[in-house]
């Protein structure tokens, strides 16, 4: 089983959004893991599968998506406290641009901010549905609605966006634990912990199935290229942002020399039969230990344990 995380962090994120979990719950979920499973590297999830060994214990792997500054910051410490390896997989626009930000980030300051039951982005009115949730008249959520648009209309958008909600000045307003992403300097210092292995989250976070075969071929070269130059290593491992993929991602990302693909749920059961694609169980950061263990229960049992 592959757990995904994305922030960890000491601050009081929960304003911006819902997936940075506190620092001190997730050290409970790290004791919780110690105590019910062995905790291997990514790499050893694969050697497992590709050998067809079975674990006299089950056996799960720590990852975390996108890349964020508390990664290191936060969740390393932790990690090395307990000896626990794990696997990051990062977007690597901030290595070209040290203030590149995520879509969803720059969609969630705008919304956090401003005390108001609706915004806009384009011509289309959003409207508050939940703590974190904004919804069109059509039914369609905000990050939704900018996620599938072509990329030079979606840094249009973005850009309206930023000078709609001042976002320069809002962004002042908060601790860039709950927002700002690892540099070079960064992933470098985290690739040097004998614990931890880099991968692949593309060079943009764009969805993968929208992009043409020029762009799809750029995220993934661009991306494998900076950390093999950051890390000295082969990158071989990718997760497909926001768990996205088709036929011609997966083709795509083999072609390119990615050998472990990763998904958040597949897009059928048939899937797991394909070479090198396995599915993740995403981790609540707002609903506590207990809900989290019964996720993980019902993860099991759902894959056959």
């Amino acid at each position: 089983m592959i757990m995904m995380y994305h922030g960890i962090s000491s601050c009081n994120c929960f304003k911006i959004n819902g997936r940075h979990l506190p620092a001190k719950e997730f050290e409970k979920h790290i004791q919780y893991y110690q105590r019910h499973f062995d905790i291997v590297s990514l790499s050893q999830i694969y050697a497992i599968r590709q050998k067809n060994i079975i674990p006299k214990r089950t056996t799960i792997a720590l990852t975390f998506d996108d890349g964020f500054i508390n990664n290191l910051d936060t969740a390393l410490p932790i990690l090395e406290k307990y000896k626990v390896p794990a696997t990051f997989f990062v977007t690597t626009a901030p290595i070209e641009n040290k203030d590149s930000l995520l879509f969803s980030e720059i969609l969630e300051i705008g919304c956090a901010i401003p005390q108001k039951d609706e915004v806009q982005l384009g011509n289309i009115i959003f409207k508050r549905t939940g703590k974190y949730q904004w919804i069109s008249e059509g039914g369609q959520s905000l990050y939704a609605f900018l996620r599938q648009q072509k990329s030079q209309e979606k840094n249009r958008l973005v850009q309206d966006w930023k000078i709609r909600y001042k976002l320069d000045e809002q962004i002042k307003k908060i601790d860039k634990q709950c927002y700002a992403l690892m540099n070079e300097k960064d992933l470098k210092q985290l690739a040097s912990s004998p614990l931890i292995e880099l991968g692949s989250h593309t060079h943009s976070h764009h969805l993968l199935t929208s992009l043409s075969d020029d762009e799809l071929r750029f995220e993934l070269q661009r991306s494998k290229s900076l950390l093999e130059k950051i890390t000295g290593r082969k990158v071989e491992s990718i997760a497909f942002p926001d768990g996205f993929y088709d036929k011609r991602v997966i083709d795509f990302s083999v072609n390119e020399g990615y050998k472990n693909l990763i998904a958040v749920g597949l897009n059928s059961r048939e899937d797991l039969s394909m070479s090198g694609l396995l599915p993740r169980m995403g981790v609540s950061c707002a609903d506590g230990l207990a809900f989290n263990m019964v996720l993980i229960s019902s993860f099991l049992n759902t894959n056959g344990f």
